[in-house]
């Protein structure tokens, strides 16, 4: 056990080294045995790999407190915005999560697609805004949410341009109304204002997607659109 202060509790070597091995493992990507040739070429520094595993090991407890604290500042913020994508991991399908806020991000490697990953960061009783894509496990586990327009608009133009007709017809009404949404969230207006331009809305979009729902080729894009009604404007009740 190391008495001077500048070393860690545990072990006999320092923290830059131990910096230097989990940059080597986790942003080099090199194998243990890699990571022991490379510190015996760079610093004549012998350790073997079993000694590395153990110093990649400590470096994950000394960063877990920190892990926790920003998991913490994700929970308690009132805007958090998610996403996930697959990998592999093993040869198996795994998948990323991020959840990111104005100051705080978190990244989360898991075996699930489904709740528990966000009920895990979220929790149960997560009261602020989620913004995210349309993956249905999110608002099982968020009441309030405000959906990605990007999504949508990339979609339906994709649409427009195989479809051409109503499917364009439908990518400019979207575009209008995603600038009138734009101009609705930095507007100053009393919250009863921004109720009423809610339900307008509300309202205008259900227009469109009973239209679509008359065409073969939008009919799946409509279900998909309507299936999230409530979430498209969430931005204008609240602005922030």
């Amino acid at each position: 056990i190391p008495s001077h202060p500048n070393l860690p509790a545990e072990g006999r070597f320092g923290y830059k080294l131990q910096a230097q091995i989990a940059l080597l493992k986790y942003e080099d990507r090199l194998p243990l045995e890699k990571i022991a040739q490379n510190l015996q070429r760079q610093y004549h520094l012998s350790i073997t790999p079993a000694a590395i595993l153990e110093i990649l090991e400590r470096v994950t407890g000394s960063c877990e407190p920190v892990y926790y604290h920003i998991r913490q500042q994700i929970k308690q913020s009132t805007n958090v915005y998610a996403d996930e994508t697959g990998q592999k991991v093993q040869g198996k399908q795994w998948w990323t999560w991020a959840f990111v806020t104005f100051t705080h991000a978190l990244f989360l490697i898991r075996k699930s697609r489904g709740q528990k990953p966000i009920d895990e960061v979220l929790g149960d009783d997560y009261h602020g805004i989620l913004n995210c894509d349309g993956w249905k496990s999110y608002p099982l586990k968020v009441k309030r949410i405000q959906r990605c327009w990007a999504h949508l608009l990339r979609e339906a133009k994709y649409l427009a341009e195989q479809e051409e007709g109503q499917a364009r017809l439908l990518y400019q009404e979207l575009c209008e109304l995603f600038a009138k949404l734009k101009q609705l969230r930095i507007a100053v207006l009393a919250q009863q204002e921004r109720e009423q331009q809610y339900e307008l809305l509300i309202d205008r979009m259900q227009r469109l997607i009973d239209r679509a729902k008359a065409y073969t080729q939008l009919r799946k894009f409509a279900v998909k659109i309507e299936n999230g009604l409530t979430h498209w404007f969430t931005c204008v009740l609240y602005p922030e």
